[in-house]
């Protein structure tokens, strides 16, 4: 995370890295109206991952595949398909 902002009286904001958004919006993996979906493909290009595997290297980083459910995996079939990466899809 970086400092965003410094306050008076000890109070600092921080705000996360684009990796760091890509790991919580797959753990959210929110239907819509949220972003979650479209956030995800445009996270995904911005940082420039091409495999699945790269994907889930991020969420591992940050929150653990420990925590990577069928909602979640549904979720980066989904994204996968959209964004029209030959990813091997997992199995629910």
């Amino acid at each position: 995370m970086k400092s965003w902002k410094n306050y008076t009286h000890h109070l600092k904001v921080f705000a996360p890295s684009a990796e760091q958004m890509l790991a919580m919006k797959i753990l959210s993996s929110r239907a819509e109206p949220f972003r979650d979906f479209a956030d995800s493909e445009f996270l995904i290009d911005f940082l420039g991952l091409e495999t699945l595997e790269q994907v889930l290297d991020v969420f591992d980083k940050y929150i653990g595949r420990k925590f990577l459910r069928d909602r979640q995996k549904m979720f980066l079939n989904y994204v996968g398909k959209d964004l029209g990466k030959p990813w091997k899809e997992f199995t629910i």
